[in-house]
């Protein structure tokens, strides 16, 4: 009888699949609209040594110019149907507003879909840091079975090749007309890697540019010094470590249904976090408010918790173990003041990270 029912479930996976199989490709007959010279990289000249890390990412704006193209292309889904950007939107910070993605076939991912920006100061990649090198996770989603459905990468070059836009793109970045998956992989890793934040209020305001509100600047003092957030989620390459690094278990729950990494998850970095709801790698907090009162009372007594949360000598393992924020209502509104400082309104606008697919 079990057999029977999972025999049901398979022909019924594999009719949706074939019936996406069939969607027809948006993009037939048409080519991104790409200004001669559209994609000036600035990483370079204009990041600030605050920001900048210290990962390698071979960048040129011809690369980024592909790698721009090769993000938006739904081509690079077994079906046409999605793209890397169908996950990672640019008017919400580069994530996607979901609590779980779609899929190719409409299944959602495991995860929350995380913000892709900065990626020059990142180490790991994906919120159990699976991956170490950009140029191989901008492939893992295109093969993932749920997210873009590419068998093989062969299939890939091959769907690649046969658009008629790309010959023109692959030469002016690499000096000829060969499509593979090296430079499939390190044109995306270029793109990614160039969508850089530091120019929001925050940024001005460290440059001297402008001035924070009183109810931002209390809430800087909270972030940076009362509550010590900077502590994990560091706005500085010059602090603690590199932002969008580090692993922490936040006590989510008593019991994690996903283990993440050894029950700890990567710590994000919070750059256009008023942008990217909902949070936690289960998007289970919509707001920045349901955030706010996790850490200042929900957080559970999980065996992995970060030492932060503990009270300090306490060695049991019961509700008496953690130690929460306590944030007054007043403290939760200067905090989430201040956390909106970090909305980069340039990055989200500009038109270098932009569908070049759209014809508006």
């Amino acid at each position: 009888m079990k057999f029977k029912y999972f025999s049901l479930a398979i022909i019924a996976i594999l009719g949706m699949v074939a019936c996406n199989y069939e969607s027809v490709d948006k993009f037939v007959d048409r080519s991104p609209n790409l200004p001669e010279n559209s994609f000036e990289y600035v990483y370079d000249d204009n990041v600030p040594d605050y920001v900048k890390g210290e990962t390698p990412i071979d960048v040129t704006n011809a690369k980024a110019t592909l790698g721009r193209v090769l993000f938006y292309d739904r081509t690079l889904s077994v079906n046409n149907s999605t793209a890397c950007a169908s996950c990672h939107l640019q008017n919400k910070g580069f994530a996607d507003g979901e609590v779980a993605s779609e899929g190719f076939i409409n299944v959602s991912t495991p995860r929350n879909s995380m913000a892709i920006t900065n990626m020059f100061t990142h180490e790991t990649f994906f919120w159990d840091g699976r991956i170490d090198n950009l140029k191989e996770m901008v492939l893992m989603p295109i093969q993932n079975h749920i997210e873009m459905g590419i068998s093989s990468m062969e299939m890939l070059v091959g769907k690649v090749e046969a658009k008629e836009y790309y010959p023109a793109l692959f030469k002016a970045a690499f000096g000829d007309e060969t499509v593979d998956i090296d430079r499939i992989s390190e044109s995306l890793a270029s793109f990614v890697g160039s969508i850089g934040s530091y120019n929001s209020k925050f940024d001005k305001v460290k440059r001297g540019e402008a001035s924070f509100t009183s109810l931002e600047a209390q809430g800087e003092q909270l972030y940076m010094v009362n509550f010590d957030c900077d502590a994990c989620h560091s706005l500085s390459t010059t602090k603690q470590g590199q932002p969008g690094d580090g692993f922490a278990n936040i006590g989510l729950d008593v019991v994690d249904e996903d283990p993440g990494r050894d029950g700890m998850f990567k710590i994000p970095d919070l750059r256009n976090i008023a942008l990217t709801a909902p949070y936690m790698h289960d998007g289970r907090y919509k707001t920045l408010e349901d955030v706010a009162d996790h850490y200042s009372i929900a957080i559970k007594p999980n065996k992995n918790l970060d030492d932060k949360f503990k009270q300090p000598q306490y060695y049991g393992t019961g509700p008496s173990s953690v130690r929460g924020l306590n944030m007054s209502p007043q403290h939760k509104k200067a905090l989430i003041a201040f956390l909106n400082t970090l909305t980069d309104v340039d990055m989200v606008t500009d038109p270098k990270f932009s569908d070049p697919f759209d014809p508006n």
